[in-house]
């Protein structure tokens, strides 16, 4: 990241403002209200310093982690202004939220927007988080007349706003499935094994009830109610997820866990309990089982702190999702977690798991029929796609490369074409890998360390 040519500054926040407020909240450890805001502040410095580990150096991995640094924003930009608040009126002297202001708006200017960061409604939220925090902070010392530091009008801080003020129905999103949505599991190419597990061990028991309580009772198998899939962005963890929902055809409600939080004590807990209440009460009506996607799992389930100066919000999360993940089997939930990071999410959120599912990169037969189906979705993309020896060499081109990756190949590829006025050829999608290189994966960075993976993972009994 580029620093801001600004005296103390690093990742943001005032080194010397912060060695001061932390001072200041040790000297009376026995008042909550300190601890409370200590707590905030550790919680803020931690998640800021790991947005800016996911941007890069100079911001050159934002594109990699756009997904990721969007959803940490979201919870990071409510936090630090609830921080700000409460600094000012304990320590009004220090002008907390005045100083960080000025600190963001200083290093904000150091980074230009990129063309390729712009979306239609102006920049991208993963860009301007440092701006949408000023917005926030202005609004929150000067009120609605402050004139603000922003290149946009800030949906990403109305959105977070938002999440807070709709209590816990606003937590809660419910899927819809649209147009491009997969219509069952056999829309989602390149995860054979991935599918196969979920068909035999979700799918076919919510299909056939009597098939499933014969399993019951002859095997002890009861259908798992915490499916964690994991691996690499771009892979199909979301998509499967929609895929299940299409073939069972039970609600699917989704739980942003980086957008539940507050700042404060048991109040993200309390947000949480909120939202599976919603749910037991949504299965009972439905009389089927209601599916929980919960995306970005790391972003609020990290290890919890082994110390005393453990954060206490993040491990009563963690503690509070425990115990509804115990409930979910009775109350008829059947939640699925998704993450780029398996090995960051706390060891007793993965020990609930009773399918876990590594939803990697595709191989060379998976991505060969991915690329001849997205190929013949239009006219002038058949023939290649008919091409069975250029569409292996395209398949060896593209291991590097996620699902949705390809498929914007393909987008890429067809507008040379057109620019041309001809039929895809295998040269389009070779210029067009050339041109977006920087989003081919190692995988080797996803695989996880604390576990011993492969491509199927299966069922815990």
């Amino acid at each position: 990241m580029k620093i801001s040519p600004v005296n103390n500054t690093t990742f943001g926040y005032n080194v010397a403002l912060n060695k001061e407020l932390v001072k200041r909240l040790k000297k009376d450890k026995s008042n909550e209200q300190y601890n409370t805001v200590y707590d905030m502040n550790k919680n803020c410095n931690r998640l800021e310093e790991r947005i800016v580990r996911l941007e890069g150096p100079d911001r050159k991995s934002l594109s990699s982690h756009e997904t990721m640094i969007e959803s940490l924003s979201y919870y990071f930009i409510e936090m630090k202004s609830q921080l700000c608040e409460a600094v000012d009126e304990l320590f009004p002297d220090l002008h907390f939220g005045e100083e960080e202001c000025t600190q963001y708006e200083e290093e904000a200017k150091e980074f230009d927007i990129p063309e390729s960061a712009e979306g239609e409604n102006g920049p991208k939220p993963a860009y301007i988080w440092r701006e949408t925090l000023v917005d926030g902070l202005q609004m929150q010392l000067f009120g609605p007349e402050a004139e603000f530091y922003t290149k946009t009008n800030s949906p990403q801080k109305a959105k977070a706003s938002a999440s807070k003020a709709q209590g816990a129905n606003g937590l809660l999103e419910k899927f819809e499935p649209a147009s491009t949505s997969p219509k069952s599991l056999n829309d989602v190419v390149g995860l054979k094994n991935v599918i196969e597990d979920i068909k035999d061990l979700v799918v076919l028991p919510l299909e056939n009830p009597e098939e499933a309580q014969k399993r019951k009772d002859e095997y002890g198998i009861l259908i798992p109610h915490f499916i964690v899939m994991f691996g690499p962005p771009g892979c199909g963890k979301t998509m499967t997820s929609e895929a299940i929902k299409a073939q069972t055809g039970c609600d699917m409600y989704k739980l942003d866990l980086s957008r539940v939080g507050t700042g404060f004590v048991n109040e993200s807990s309390s947000n949480v309990t909120k939202a599976f209440d919603f749910l037991k009460e949504q299965a009972k009506k439905t009389k089927k089982p209601v599916l929980l996607f919960m995306d970005e799992m790391d972003a609020m389930l990290m290890k919890r702190q082994e110390a005393m100066g453990g954060d206490r919000e993040d491990n009563k999360l963690v503690d509070t999702l425990l115990q509804h993940i115990s409930k979910a089997q009775d109350n008829n939930i059947i939640i699925i977690g998704a993450t780029n990071m398996y090995d960051l999410i706390d060891p007793a959120i993965k020990d609930r798991a009773k399918l876990e599912l590594y939803v990697g990169l595709p191989d060379d037969d998976e991505r060969m029929e991915l690329l001849e189906r997205e190929l013949t979705k239009f006219k002038m993309g058949v023939d290649l796609a008919r091409n069975k020896d250029e569409i292996k060499e395209l398949s060896i081109a593209l291991r590097p490369y996620s699902p949705r990756s390809i498929k914007t190949l393909i987008e890429g590829a067809s507008r040379i074409a057109w620019r041309n006025q001809r039929p895809l050829i295998k040269q389009d999608v070779l210029d067009a890998i050339e041109r977006e290189s920087k989003d081919k994966i190692n995988e080797k960075e996803y695989i996880p360390k604390t576990k011993n993976n492969s491509s199927r993972i299966g069922f815990k009994a």
